[in-house]
């Protein structure tokens, strides 16, 4: 299992440092920089779980560079370092936790854990959204950018990084296994069941199903019959 991945972005030293003295014992893969817009470009490089950005850091203040990650669409927490008070942010982000100076070590990590995402929750999110939806034979990647509020980047890193495959990979595995399904547990014509599972045409399921499995479905049906008999 990949390490969850922390950006740290600030120009202060001696709490870059602290940050990641108080990181390094946990599973945690850390970035750091003290530049705004290279923390924007390792966010839409790498698949970054949290972030902590200094109110203050180099080319953007923090207010602006979360403004930034907003207009980027990428969905994820941020851990924004304020002295005091809280900043107006509005709507801009989804989340964001202002953690004020001084940052004692346990207090630190505990915050920490609660907002880093499991690793098992864009995985278990994106299988729920393709059960869901898998049945729609015009569903495409765009619907998915559209229900999550991502970017097409940002949706393929995540597909890479929780499922292992892409969007078009993982939506054909999930009708197949429906079809497959179908085929063991109903008397169902291959052409409904195709239907049903979100294929276009019998032959596409019939294509589909064979290059997976190496037989056909009606084969299958047959095979599976003679099998509980």
């Amino acid at each position: 299992m990949d390490k969850q991945k922390i950006l740290i972005v600030g120009h202060a030293i001696y709490t870059m440092s602290g940050f990641i003295r108080f990181l390094i014992d946990d599973p945690y893969e850390v970035f750091t920089t003290p530049d705004g817009r290279e923390g924007l470009e390792i966010l839409r490089r790498e698949q970054i779980d949290l972030v902590i950005a200094e109110m203050y850091i180099e080319d953007v203040d923090g207010i602006h560079f979360v403004k930034g990650i907003s207009a980027e669409k990428i969905q994820i927490d941020i851990l924004l370092r304020a002295r005091s008070g809280s900043p107006d942010l509005g709507e801009e982000i989804r989340k964001i936790s202002v953690s004020v100076f001084p940052i004692i070590r346990d207090t630190f990590l505990v915050k920490i854990k609660t907002l880093v995402p499991s690793y098992d929750l864009w995985k278990t999110k994106l299988e729920s959204f393709l059960n869901e939806h898998y049945s729609n034979p015009e569903l495409k990647f765009d619907e998915l950018m559209n229900y999550f509020q991502i970017s097409r980047s940002y949706g393929c890193k995540l597909f890479k990084k929780y499922l292992g495959k892409t969007f078009r990979e993982a939506l054909r595995e999930v009708r197949i296994g429906k079809a497959k399904s179908l085929l063991e547990e109903t008397l169902l014509p291959i052409s409904e069941i195709a239907e049903s599972s979100g294929f276009h045409s019998s032959s596409r399921f019939r294509e589909a199903f064979k290059r997976l499995y190496g037989i056909s479905p009606r084969a299958y049906r047959q095979k599976m019959n003679e099998t509980i008999s």
